[in-house]
């Protein structure tokens, strides 16, 4: 046995499910034939003609109507239930509704699809939510589109995000290490050019040294003498000094006035050279 639980219709404000048709087929696409149908627990107050078995009559200007679906309180929607038996067993490989003409409120849009299993328990095969039902044609009975027994599955839910990568560190501060700076570069050494040798003649002038860069060789600031006539000056003196000490030791020495010796006296006599007899032959 093949059921139906219908949970939602089209109009909100609705007093009802209703359908003109329902077709069941095979994997094939085949019609198959139902031999019984059943609305358990259905209310049928509105129209006692519409009852479940003018829901597979063949005549779409029938139609099957269920009070039921509405909770205590009137308003929609609680369930409402189509049971339908082969005339021979089969499996149904899909199905399609026909909405009732001029009675769009009532059109199902939510239900459930199983069968009965040898217990009598409900087993689902495929649920339907939000259907689209199709547009109402004025006095006309309009067709759904065919439902599979089995919805394809849904798509698995994706996976969890990947946990977010840790935090990149902050950029290395560069260290700088402050090396003692090195001694700037000394200045080259300015050698001065070197300078004639210097010769010391007693009682003769010196010859004038040569200029140092950086010194002006005439000027109003420069002093009578250069350096090299004042060396030479103070030689000079020095060796006209040590002379005349020469000659004052050697007079000592002598302990003899210069009046003894022209006179004659003392121990050596002033001989005149010109005068002495030449020696023997």
């Amino acid at each position: 046995m093949w059921e139906f639980i219908f949970t939602g219709v089209r109009g909100k404000f609705t007093d009802g499910v209703q359908l003109a048709e329902v077709y069941l087929y095979d994997a094939d696409g085949d019609n198959l034939t139902v031999a019984i149908a059943s609305n358990p627990g259905g209310d049928q107050s509105l129209n006692l003609f519409q009852t479940a078995n003018k829901a597979v009559d063949g005549i779409l200007e029938n139609r099957w109507l269920d009070t039921s679906i509405l909770k205590p309180d009137g308003s929609c929607c609680d369930s409402a239930t189509l049971q339908l038996t082969l005339s021979e067993a089969a499996s149904v490989g899909s199905y399609r509704f026909v909405a009732a003409k001029s009675t769009e409120k009532r059109d199902p849009i939510s239900w459930r699809f199983g069968y009965r299993d040898g217990s009598d328990n409900f087993v689902l095969l495929s649920e339907v939510f939000g259907a689209t039902a199709p547009d109402p044609v004025q006095g006309q009975a309009v067709f759904y589109e065919a439902y599979p027994t089995f919805m394809p599955p849904s798509p698995p839910s994706p996976p969890p995000p990947f946990p977010s990568p840790p935090p990149s560190p902050p950029p290395a501060v560069p260290i700088s290490l402050a090396l003692p700076s090195s001694p700037s570069t000394p200045p080259p050494l300015e050698i001065a050019p070197s300078l004639p040798p210097l010769v010391l003649t007693p009682g003769a002038p010196s010859a004038p040294l040569p200029p140092i860069d950086g010194q002006s060789k005439s000027g109003s600031n420069q002093s009578s003498l250069s350096d090299g006539e004042l060396a030479g000056v103070v030689v000079a003196s020095l060796g006209g000094a040590v002379l005349i000490l020469m000659l004052g030791f050697f007079f000592l020495l002598r302990r003899k006035s210069l009046t003894e010796m022209v006179a004659g006296g003392g121990d050596m006599p002033l001989v005149a050279v010109s005068d002495a007899p030449a020696p023997p032959t």
